[in-house]
């Protein structure tokens, strides 16, 4: 752990690997839930923020999925009554070698089933090549990789791990092509619209039951996570988005495909609204979809009947406007405009999203989203420090 990192990972894996050891010592079960729940409890005492980190969902998910799916293996083959038939040794070391190459892949699929809901909320991309890789790439690692490696251990006291270790590093070489070949596959990976975070907890409650439950209870599991993926796709994201510096603006079009306001600034944040709305495009193919009509200082788009005005330079042209975003201060200029929202706004709420219902449009931002809390900074002008809310 020392020498990988303390990463929230590897503190789950030390912990867990600590218990079973002390587990065997005192001939417990080495490998249960529970062992999985303390390394959880005591991670969160000592460093709570990291419960809401994707690594800390993505591993804790992972391996609640393989200890849950080894206890109901455990349990099955403990309540099987057969006849076992003695093999010869080859008949052995090839049931031992199929037995190895299934729990390889069964290990793939259920880790990756179950980390890909954190992965889908954080990151919105999945990998549904992951098995394949893992397949072809896990043999090279238990047969080539980790056994160099502890031959070149053994005999580097003697100066003989040149060869061990040249050994190993073609094994990692392999691993590599594999992994740069499977990426490279058409579909190797996956962009999905973003999932509210109500929807990706109902699906990871709904994991939880199905791991932890037991008896045919386990399977109301299955309803709560079909009710998180339904619950997900009927989200409906914002109809405008705006640039906490107002560098971009960017709406949905009928397709619903985001279409961002011409220019090279706020790249960024474009690339992530881009990848929230489960797309592959680039921001550059983004916005040359057809929308916005610019001027030399206004660019002007037609939103569900709503005017839109983006102003990136002064003069403030605001004529026949409905909403007006403006990259500089406004101050007293297009006061008739109902809703306008300029650099000062953006500076002291951060980003905008707008969405426009029947009873008109309805703004959020991300100094809202964030809260009344100890942490969260109200700006101030200049000659006044930050100060607390």
């Amino acid at each position: 752990m020392l020498l990988a990192g303390t990463g929230v990972a590897t503190q789950r894996s030390y912990i867990m690997i600590a218990v079973m050891f002390f587990a065997v010592i005192v001939d417990r079960p080495a490998i249960s839930v529970r062992n999985l729940a303390l390394a959880g409890v005591l991670i969160l005492v000592l460093e709570p923020q990291s419960a809401l980190q994707a690594s800390f969902q993505m591993s804790f998910m992972a391996v609640l999925g393989l200890t849950a799916a080894f206890e109901y293996w455990s349990e099955a083959r403990r309540s099987r009554d057969k006849d076992y038939v003695t093999y010869p040794w080859w008949g052995r070391l090839a049931r031992g070698l199929a037995a190895g190459f299934a729990a390889a892949i069964a290990t793939t699929v259920i880790a990756g089933t179950l980390s890909s809901i954190p992965a889908a909320y954080h990151f919105g991309r999945l990998a549904p090549y992951s098995v394949v890789a893992n397949g072809l790439a896990l043999p090279v690692i238990s047969f080539i990789i980790m056994p160099m490696a502890l031959v070149s251990m053994i005999a580097m006291p003697l100066g003989l791990e040149a060869w061990p270790l040249w050994i190993m590093g073609q094994g990692i070489d392999l691993m590599v092509w594999i992994s740069d070949w499977v990426a490279s596959l058409p579909g190797a990976y996956v962009v999905v619209p973003q999932e509210s975070a109500a929807a990706a907890i109902v699906t990871a409650l709904g994991a939880a039951i199905l791991c932890l439950m037991r008896g045919p209870v386990r399977l109301a599991g299955v309803a709560v996570i079909a009710a998180g993926i339904v619950f997900g796709s009927l989200q409906r994201f914002p109809d405008l988005l705006i640039e906490r510096t107002g560098a971009v603006a960017a709406f949905r079009n009928e397709a619903g495909a985001l279409v961002p306001t011409p220019g090279r600034k706020g790249r960024f944040a474009l690339e992530k609204w881009l990848l929230a709305n489960g797309e592959e495009t680039a921001p550059v193919g983004a916005a040359e979809r057809p929308g916005w009509t610019c001027g030399a200082n206004r660019c002007s788009a037609q939103v569900k009947g709503k005017q839109i005005a983006f102003l990136s330079n002064e003069p403030a042209d605001c004529g026949g406007a409905d909403i007006v975003i403006a990259a500089f201060p406004l101050r007293g200029a297009c006061s008739q405009i109902s809703l306008r929202i300029d650099r000062f706004d953006l500076w002291r709420r951060g980003a905008h999203a707008i969405r426009f219902e029947a009873g008109g449009p309805v703004v959020t931002t991300a100094r809202g989203e964030a809260g009344e809390r100890p942490w969260v900074l109200d700006p101030l002008p200049r000659r006044e420090p930050f100060r607390k809310r």
